[in-house]
């Protein structure tokens, strides 16, 4: 076996080592590692054995090993394996080693591709457009697991592994019980497009699930080509302060207002939230951009609003804009493995009809959003329309600040709708059921007289 004092190939051996040591440590870093952060063709045998052990036998020892050495008729690499075993005595470090390889492999891509982009660039005939597109795909595929062909049994024993060690639900879970109970919440890979006509509590719906989810500590990314980022921030401060954004905006808070917004900017300001309101972004634009974000944030869920203001100018035909534009978004989902939710209109021929609850043809521009999309909601308020009370599906009830969330598509159940209050002014939505500490449900504002009694 070729000796080397390398300090990567010394990284190497330690990871090797601890591998072998531990019978988890495989299964609990295995999302990790992949062959190529291995830089020499011994290591990379080595490593490949350790994993083929560990998908036949669930665990890795030395003794295991050997014998799987023996068998694939390599066992000349058995004494350099229990020399690995007596470079470490546990795999306590081994998550920061995997961590500098991971590293080291990126660096290594890095300085081969970019360096052959370098070289590309001093061509004067060269389209510099397709540069930045492969510099794009470049950067995102530096990372080892980015890997499109995975043998089923990997598919599995992941997620086997993430189903038995995780105590929490699959999907991110929503504040809205009737997305956990008809999908279970947002899933990774999943497009989902929650529709309305305007004044319908979209912006509420937007700003409610960006900051619940964000206040579970996920990562949340936000492409917003309607409202200004500003804007945004506004509604966000006002759902969590229960303060009107009016109110906010024209600076009409006493001094206890002041002190509930301070705190609330300053709750906000400890979310993993990343804004980008770059208005009539190309698709192709927005693909790179959700990419870097994904690198540079790791975020968890992606938010987008909306599905029509996205550009694709290829085509002369809205409808087979959209189509592109939709697909392309259900690929990125897929290829970030994140949630993508995606705000969009409904066309105007829900006014004309006598019950103008939504319906899947309304959407607009495109029947391919209902054919791709994983998941369809729609928003309806009643009251919109000047009905106070609902029909006998609610029992005549009031319609007044509430608003129907309707699950039109999922794949796993039929339509299924429930009603929430809303109030627009503070961007919340919440359950009819629920006493929400709102500014209007607080009575007189002196009766606050201790920071605890603060509705957040």
């Amino acid at each position: 076996m070729k000796k080397t004092t390398d300090k990567n190939i010394e990284i190497e051996k330690k990871v090797l080592g601890a591998l072998i040591v531990d019978s988890q440590a495989m299964a609990e870093n295995h999302s990790l590692l992949n062959v190529n952060l291995f830089t020499t063709p011994e290591h990379q045998t080595i490593y490949k054995t350790i994993e083929e052990v560990w998908r036949r036998s669930h665990t890795v020892d030395l003794i295991l090993l050997t014998a799987r050495l023996t068998e694939k008729k390599i066992d000349a690499y058995t004494t350099y394996c229990i020399e690995l075993t007596k470079i470490v005595s546990s795999s306590a470090n081994i998550g920061f080693h995997i961590h500098l390889l991971i590293q080291n492999y990126i660096r290594r891509n890095f300085i081969e591709n970019f360096s052959s982009l370098a070289e590309k660039a001093k061509e004067e005939t060269i389209d510099v457009f397709e540069l930045l597109d492969r510099a794009f795909n470049y950067l995102y595929q530096l990372y080892p697991n980015n890997q499109q062909v995975q043998k089923v049994s990997e598919i599995i024993n992941r997620f086997t592994t993430e189903y038995a060690n995780s105590e929490k639900p699959i999907g991110i879970q929503s504040s809205l019980n009737i997305i956990n109970k008809a999908f279970g919440g947002w899933k990774k890979s999943n497009l989902s497009i929650v529709a309305g006509r305007p004044n319908m509590g979209k912006s509420a719906f937007f700003s409610q699930e960006i900051i619940n989810i964000a206040e579970q500590n996920y990562s949340v990314g936000v492409f917003s080509l309607d409202m200004s980022n500003k804007k945004i921030v506004i509604n966000f401060i006002s759902n969590i302060t229960r303060i009107p954004s009016n109110s906010i905006i024209k600076k009409e808070l006493d001094e206890l207002e002041y002190r509930i917004l301070s705190n609330g900017i300053e709750k906000l300001e400890q979310m993993n939230v990343y804004i980008d309101d770059t208005p009539s972004i190309s698709i192709e634009n927005l693909i790179k951009k959700a990419k870097i974000m994904k690198l540079e944030y790791n975020i968890d869920i992606l938010f987008i609003d909306n599905l029509q203001l996205i550009c694709y100018n290829k085509t002369s035909n809205r409808e087979q804009e959209v189509s592109f534009i939709v697909r392309s978004l259900k690929s990125l989902a897929k290829e970030l493995d994140i949630p993508i939710v995606v705000l969009s209109q409904l066309s105007r021929n829900v006014e004309q009809r006598i019950d103008k609850r939504p319906i899947l043809s309304d959407l607009k521009d495109s029947g391919t959003i209902e054919e791709v999309a994983d998941e369809v909601l729609f928003l309806y308020r009643l009251e919109h329309y000047g009905k106070e009370n609902w029909g006998v599906e609610y029992s005549f009830e009031s319609s007044k600040n509430q608003v129907e969330i309707i699950v039109a598509k999922n794949p796993y159940r039929e339509k299924l709708s429930e009603r929430y209050s809303i109030d627009m002014k503070i961007s919340r939505i919440i359950d009819l059921l629920e006493e929400d500490r709102s500014y209007s449900s607080w009575g007189r504002k002196d009766k606050i007289e201790n920071q605890e009694d603060i509705p957040y």
